[in-house]
């Protein structure tokens, strides 16, 4: 919990998230293309409410592009600028209060530390 977004308020929910229903991703964490673009590859196929309700942020926004029920790719609207840069995504989960969360943090090693 750092920076803007690191308030007691907001613990209860961030301790209680739930791991993305996503298969395994084995995606290189540094990244060549800039910006990099994450693919969710979920467990199952998401219904409409689901897919209405999937956010995904970073610095300056982003791009999702459903691939199918299941696929999205999620690429920044602009250009990463920092050595380290993160992608975050949450979803309901169907559970009162519970949401299910999905970050990554990638990293740029032309940048200096």
């Amino acid at each position: 919990m750092a920076t803007n977004y690191a308030k007691m308020s907001s613990f209860k929910i961030k301790v209680n998230s739930l791991a993305m229903p996503i298969k395994e991703n084995n995606v290189n964490l540094v990244f060549v293309q800039n910006p990099p673009t994450l693919t969710l590859d979920f467990k199952k196929p998401l219904n409409k409410h689901q897919k209405a309700n999937l956010q995904c942020f970073a610095s300056g926004g982003v791009n999702m592009v459903w691939k199918s029920r299941r696929k999205v790719e999620i690429t920044a609207k602009k250009k990463l600028t920092k050595r380290r840069s993160k992608y975050n995504c949450t979803m309901p989960s169907g559970k009162k209060g519970r949401f299910y969360w999905y970050s990554i943090q990638w990293v740029d090693l032309k940048k200096p530390e």
